[in-house]
């Protein structure tokens, strides 16, 4: 049985973040909270009445000390107006916060994360609580938390600039860009102007992400944030981004690799695709890589055959088709046009995939198909083949999947389609010759008298498998 606690809250006026700044001496900023629709007596009584209460505080600090172990800057007072000595997380230890409590601050030699007072107002590095590992933090109000930046001499970073202005060194125009959201790097000028400033340009983005627009300039140094992408770690043509509030990094890697370092993959086939752990859908790819044919669109089918990775070619003839009045042997005909791609195309996709399949089926009422090689149907092959066999039988002649297997309607004939009457039957496999698919075209007759007739169907091309 579950029993619910009604928990009793008051509202007050200062429960929003609120900025301290410009109070240098201990307490000297003080603001008193004042409780909605109740006095502190009140709230007395409350507490009093009450097994259990609590009550969130938190400071967070840019070169402000706390509690800095007894000599305090800050405080809170209590209900009867004492002066707590100790921290949020902390129950009546004095001169301690919940990290010092806990043995987890930034410092050990500190029992608050905000008594370790670093930051130096000239330096280029400032630090806060247990971000001191990034190269560039920021609070979200757009406050600086830290920010350590590698200084290239004689540089520029061709980008787009979010503020230009005249600045006294290049320590200002650190802190400009990291009191700015939006600003990654800048770049300053190697020598003042006539009034002794320099010219300070914010950028939008750093030298890892835009490696092609940094140059040699004898007039400018350019400052990114500190990042392991200074080793150039992503390989093949990929992008290092530079994640700074952990020190690392990603590599955004072109098309056809994938990984860490953008070392594996490929786009030659969905299966090469999938090594890189993409989602099915929409891809161009690329089987000849290098060669004489053109990049064409697919769809990766990446949860089919095991999730391997699939190569889906779609096709203007997938719907059921109606063959009726055509008396001679192949006299209908249906050329297949496969969307966005030609047949040397496929020929490559074949020959860059382990398997191939591609469904077909015949429905018949007394339409003759193989006949014991007396043909009436029959599906063309990419190069212009005749192919004498059907689907669910691998190049044995004249058979198709019932006939090979001798489980036909009548086991005289290689198909069902081969026994004339009027009982509709149907003959139907993958074919999976890759060095034949994809199939061109298919042919039918023995469908015009006596309401002889017959429906075809054709499946997607569908190529699979690393070889």
């Amino acid at each position: 049985m579950t029993v619910s606690v009604g928990v009793t809250v008051v509202s007050h006026d200062s429960e929003n973040r609120t900025l301290v700044d410009g109070f240098d001496p201990k307490g000297s900023n003080s603001r008193n909270v004042t409780y909605h629709e109740t006095s502190l007596l009140q709230l007395a009584s409350l507490t009093a009445s009450s097994a259990h209460c609590e009550q969130f505080i938190k400071n967070k600090c840019y070169e402000s000390i706390l509690l800095y172990n007894g000599d305090m800057f800050n405080w809170w007072v209590s209900l009867e107006g004492e002066k707590m000595t100790y921290w949020g997380g902390v129950d009546s230890v004095p001169y301690k916060c919940a990290c010092g409590f806990n043995k987890t601050c930034a410092n050990q030699g500190y029992v608050c994360n905000c008594d370790d007072d670093v930051c130096g107002s000239r330096s280029l590095s400032c630090l806060y609580s247990s971000e001191k590992n990034s190269a560039l933090y920021r609070r979200p109000t757009g406050h600086l938390s830290f920010g350590n930046f590698k200084h290239d001499a004689l540089y520029y970073l061709w980008e787009e600039k979010l503020t230009s202005s005249m600045v006294k060194d290049h320590f200002v125009c650190a802190f400009h860009c990291v009191d700015e959201p939006k600003c990654y790097s800048f770049n300053v000028a190697e020598s003042p102007d006539s009034n002794g400033l320099y010219l300070c340009e914010l950028l939008v983005t750093d030298k890892y992400r835009a490696t092609g627009k940094f140059f040699a300039n004898n007039t400018f140094h350019h400052f990114s944030p500190l990042s392991p992408c200074e080793s150039v770690p992503c390989k093949n043509g990929g992008v290092c981004v530079p994640e700074y509030v952990s020190n690392s990094y990603r590599c955004d890697c072109k098309p056809g690799f994938c990984g860490t370092h953008c070392k594996r993959g490929g786009d030659k086939t969905c299966s090469k695709i999938k090594l890189c752990n993409l989602p099915s859908g929409s891809y161009v790819i690329d089987p000849d890589r290098e060669g004489g044919v053109r990049p064409f669109k697919v769809y990766c089918d990446m949860t089919d055959k095991k999730g391997i990775g699939v190569t889906v070619v779609s096709h203007d003839s997938e719907n059921r088709m109606r063959v009726y009045g055509f008396r001679g042997r192949g006299s209908y005909s249906r050329s297949i046009n496969y969307t966005e791609a030609d047949m040397a195309q496929l020929a490559k996709l074949t020959a860059s995939s382990a398997h191939c399949e591609q469904f077909i089926k015949y429905e018949c009422l007394g339409s003759r198909l193989l006949f014991n090689g007396d043909m009436y149907g029959w599906w063309v092959s990419r190069d212009g083949e005749k192919m004498k066999y059907w689907g669910g039988v691998d190049s044995v002649d004249y058979k198709c999947a019932c006939g090979l297997n001798n489980t036909c309607a009548d086991t005289n004939y290689g198909c069902n389609c081969d026994i004339e009457g009027n009982t509709w039957r149907e003959d139907s496999g993958f074919l999976t010759n890759k060095s034949k698919l994809p199939v061109k075209q298919v042919r039918f007759g023995d469908a015009l008298y006596y309401g002889d007739k017959g429906y075809h169907t054709l499946g997607k091309l569908r190529c699979f498998g690393l070889i």
